[in-house]
């Protein structure tokens, strides 16, 4: 009955999320994305595992984002994280849908350029950004917001030396949780955040536009982002006392998903995401804002956001194939999948709920049949294992599944966020994705194969290797 429990939320956040009808009424059956029509088709033609990317599904969810942050009389801006999951593809989709590009290096920058964001529509964050880097971001526009007293200084330089204004914002940082983000951007607490300030207005080359703050990832409590968003007023109202205009307040990413977290991640009890989960964190901004509309850019806010997870997050699946089963000495089972924490390294905090795609000795329907015949469960606990030599590939260390046996196909959703960027090229070789959009199946990441991770290696021609490459 417990178990029940825990995975009743899941089943009514597919419901709320509109997936589709025929995706609800095949839940028995089938987990995949109600694009799919045969998984096993697929894992024939392109391989297992699989990442799967919905386009309809990224589309709704960056909607969905955008709407709950909107408000008459604000400007709503949505800069994509690209640091969540940066496949072109998914990038490109996103920017069709008004998305700038919210980026953290200069591969990012050069990625969102090659897509075809303006220079204009990057938001350059991060605490490190080189003078080349910061050379190409002011020549081509971009909001940068700097991190330290020394950037300041170098940016300062930077456009001094190209004769043009830096569009400027500043990153703050505050006290809130056991471990607040303080390595980045400019202390509230100790005054940095107005000192700042005071050495920007005596800047020539400087063009301030924004307060950003992005304090922590997936943040559960709605007060981180009532507190942000108070201090920014407040810098806003300081501010303008020492002649500087604010056009933006940013206040970052962070959002939730409807991943669960594992409990020594979590609040107490567990947090809760459902259809009302996004308005409690925008009334959180917007309560305080609406009320200070006139601190920023005369009158008419800008609000910036820089969500990834919350965006991407459901918007991909994993599908990954069961290549053993063991017994444990307590009595349970042991399943060994081609699937581990080397491309889904989010298995580390998150408390997956993988489902049976379908099953190779018969459906859902055919087990419930056996269980009233039988009178037998067929559902068992097992733990989930990847294939690396680590103990530590681990995924799940207990999931109900009904009678799981080798050759089962294992569906993992929410997987959209930070496995595709933070995936390792550890003993397994990474594996396709596609996507699934108005023309079908489309390969937007090729498997790799062995030689592509050797690909930048040299061997010396004295080790024997003729061409000295691989």
């Amino acid at each position: 009955m417990k178990k029940e429990n825990y995975k009743a939320p899941s089943i009514e956040l597919i419901q709320i999320s509109t997936i589709g009808k025929h995706s609800i009424l095949n839940m028995d059956t089938s987990s995949v994305f109600e694009e799919v029509e045969d998984v096993e088709k697929l894992l024939i033609e392109y391989g297992s595992p699989l990442f799967l990317l919905s386009e309809n599904k990224l589309r709704e969810k960056y909607k969905l984002f955008k709407e709950a942050f909107t408000e008459e009389g604000i400007e709503t801006i949505i800069g994509y994280s690209y640091k969540t999951n940066y496949l072109p593809a998914l990038c490109s989709i996103l920017k069709e849908e008004g998305a700038w590009a919210e980026v953290v290096a200069d591969m990012e920058y050069k990625l969102a350029r090659s897509l075809n964001v303006p220079g204009s529509e990057i938001i350059f964050n991060g605490c490190y950004k080189t003078e080349a880097e910061l050379n190409k971001a002011v020549s081509e526009g971009a909001l940068i917001n700097i991190d330290s007293f020394d950037e300041l200084e170098l940016l300062d330089k930077v456009a001094g030396s190209l004769g043009k204004k830096a569009r400027t914002g500043i990153r703050v940082n505050f006290i809130m949780g056991n471990i607040s983000w303080t390595k980045f951007g400019f202390s509230h607490e100790t005054g940095e955040s107005k000192e700042i300030l005071e050495r920007i207005s005596k800047k020539k080359n400087i063009n301030f536009e924004a307060i950003h703050n992005h304090s922590g990832t997936f943040n559960v409590d709605p007060k981180m982002y009532s507190k942000s968003t108070r201090i920014i007023i407040e810098l806003a109202e300081y501010a303008k006392k020492i002649g500087l205009n604010t056009k933006i307040i940013d206040i970052g990413g962070g959002f939730p998903s409807s991943n669960k977290l594992k409990p020594q991640y979590d609040i107490p009890g567990g947090s809760k995401y459902n259809e009302n989960t996004l308005k409690q964190f925008s009334s959180a901004v917007m309560y305080y804002l609406k009320k200070a509309k006139h601190l920023f850019n005369n009158g008419k806010p800008i609000l910036m956001l820089e969500p990834g997870r919350a965006i991407v997050d459901e918007s991909m699946q994993l599908i990954s194939k069961v290549v053993s089963k063991k017994k444990n000495a307590n009595g349970g089972y042991s399943v060994v999948m081609d699937a581990g924490v080397n491309i889904l390294p989010t298995a580390y905090w998150y408390n997956f709920e993988p489902k049976l795609a379908n099953k190779m000795n018969g459906s859902a329907n055919d087990l419930n049949e056996k269980n009233k015949t039988n009178g037998k469960n067929y559902n068992e606990f097992v733990k989930m294992y990847g294939p690396l030599c680590m103990q530590i590939d681990s995924i799940n260390d207990a999931v109900s599944l009904p009678s799981v046996e080798v050759g089962d196909t294992i569906v993992f959703s929410n997987v959209g966020a930070y496995n595709i960027t933070q995936s390792m090229q550890f003993i397994q070789t990474r594996p396709a994705v596609l996507l699934l959009g108005p023309n079908g199946k489309e390969v937007i990441r090729k498997k790799e194969t062995w030689s592509d991770i050797f690909t930048l290696d040299i061997i010396p021609k004295r080790l024997g290797k003729s061409n000295g490459r691989y």
